[in-house]
């Protein structure tokens, strides 16, 4: 599977080389560094999840990834601190199970070698101990630095709806009285679905920028975070769109407008789950139409031209740019995204 890391993105490095040389507005520069963590800095989350054996660890994952991607049958099949690479159809995740129990020296080596990016605590509806998997978390967290923590009510359906309310609230005070980073509970029920877009949104919005666009990838319930992330890139795109095409010698920002505009396509086409391929190009440019292809031509020509014109040119070819390359990424997100909504 061609990836835009691989493909596009690896374009955008001469473009990211140029702009950290140029002198330029701090907005488009805040653009360029986001887009630079987003894109070409992406890498899989890295999650741990702490609770019981029979807490649903596993299955938690399988709920955010949308299918049975780690065995379920027994969850102490997979041994405590062992870091699991899932890598299930270009979706990729690093998973973390570990037991309030595990040892000190287990731990340890499980944390080095590889620091978590969040911190789940999950928490079975019957749990009688829900405090010693709080205090882990917390535990961790701290060891880590600024690590979230987001707390679990798993296995809801098995309570009245009135008693899972009641637990949510008695977890929340337990995790404010552990001194937990958060102490917000996202109630989650495995048969019903019920809670796991709320939890994924949540989940993606607290990781590292450099870890979201793989985890929206990985997480096809979560469609807010996939189009609030779509919407950055082509925001941030036609931003820096803009910042090249003021540079005023004609077809100067062919070499850069082309990765850029690439990159930003693909990375949407990736957030829905697709190959950059040729497939997934035909149909995208199927989508767009032969009249909405012909308008992105006469867009760029129009703003080669322009920049003949002495003094204001560079401007008003800045400003085509920015439109176009709007343009195409709208495009992008309502093919890609906004037809799963």
């Amino acid at each position: 599977m061609t990836e835009p890391r691989t493909s596009a993105v690896e374009g955008l490095e001469d473009l990211f080389a140029v702009l950290d040389r140029v002198p330029f507005v701090a907005g488009v520069k805040r653009d360029a560094g986001r887009l630079r963590r987003l894109l070409y800095e992406r890498r899989p989350a890295r999650l741990v999840v702490v609770g019981h054996g029979k807490s649903g660890r596993s299955t938690l994952l399988n709920l955010l990834m949308d299918r049975a991607v780690l065995p379920t049958g027994d969850d102490d099949a997979l041994c405590d601190g062992d870091w699991i690479g899932v890598d299930a159809y270009g979706s990729r995740v690093s998973w973390l199970e570990l037991s309030p129990g595990t040892d000190a020296a287990l731990l340890g080596r499980a944390i080095r070698e590889g620091g978590p990016d969040a911190v789940i605590a999950l928490i079975e509806v019957e749990a009688s101990d829900a405090r010693a998997t709080l205090r882990l978390a917390r535990d961790l967290a701290r060891d880590e630095g600024r690590v979230p923590v987001l707390v679990v009510l798993a296995q809801t359906d098995r309570v009245a709806p009135r008693r899972a309310r009641e637990l949510s609230r008695d977890l929340a005070e337990q995790a404010t009285e552990l001194g937990l980073p958060s102490s917000r509970v996202f109630s989650v029920s495995a048969p019903t679905r019920s809670g796991v877009t709320v939890f994924a949104d949540a989940l993606i919005e607290a990781l590292p920028r450099c870890a979201q666009l793989e985890s929206a990838r990985a997480m096809p319930c979560a469609r807010a975070s996939r189009l609030r992330i779509a919407r950055e890139i082509v925001r941030a795109s036609g931003s820096l769109a803009v910042t090249v095409a003021l540079v005023p010698l004609p077809l100067s920002d062919v070499a850069f407008l082309a990765p850029l505009q690439v990159a930003m396509v693909s990375s949407v086409a990736h957030l829905a789950g697709r190959a950059w391929d040729r497939e997934t190009i035909s149909e995208w440019a199927a989508s767009v139409g032969f009249v909405g292809g012909a308008g992105f031509g006469m867009r760029w020509g129009a703003q080669q031209l322009v920049k003949l014109v002495p003094g204001a040119g560079s401007f008003i070819s800045a400003g085509i740019a920015g439109a176009g390359t709007a343009a195409l990424g709208k495009s992008a997100i309502a093919w890609f995204l906004e037809r799963e909504v």
